[in-house]
């Protein structure tokens, strides 16, 4: 769902998506349909040169943090991409410590709580460091 108005407020889905070998957070604001290939207009986070040399895995992050932190791109950053691209729904809020309209906190998906925190009970680190 993409739209300035849903039930009175604007709703924009939010996906991780591949590109150049790294998966990275993206904001979707348009599906397109262009006869029967369907493209997303996305917003995603910058990916810097740092993040394409280590291969940057925003799933990784989710699984050993819980939360990923990520900041969208400037307009560059805004592009349209095959539906082939995306590797799973990502649930976010804007981080209200900063800029609420570039500024995001992704959660680890719901489905994935259960193997986040068997690990952590496995490997004694279950107590969050402040």
């Amino acid at each position: 769902r993409c739209t300035e108005c849903y039930k009175g407020r604007p709703w924009y889905d939010f996906v991780l998506m591949e590109e150049r070998g790294c998966e990275i957070a993206a904001k979707v604001l348009s599906i397109v349909s262009v006869k029967d290939n369907v493209y997303l207009l996305v917003h995603s986070e910058k990916l810097t040169p740092h993040k394409i040399r280590v291969k940057h895995r925003a799933s990784e992050k989710l699984m050993d943090d819980f939360v990923y932190k990520f900041s969208l791109g400037s307009f560059d950053c805004i592009r349209l991409v095959s539906v082939e691209c995306l590797s799973s729904p990502l649930l976010v809020f804007p981080d209200f410590g900063n800029n609420t309209k570039v500024d995001h906190v992704a959660v680890l998906p719901k489905r994935k709580w259960a193997a986040f925190f068997s690990k952590r009970l496995r490997t004694s680190e279950f107590w969050f460091e402040a």
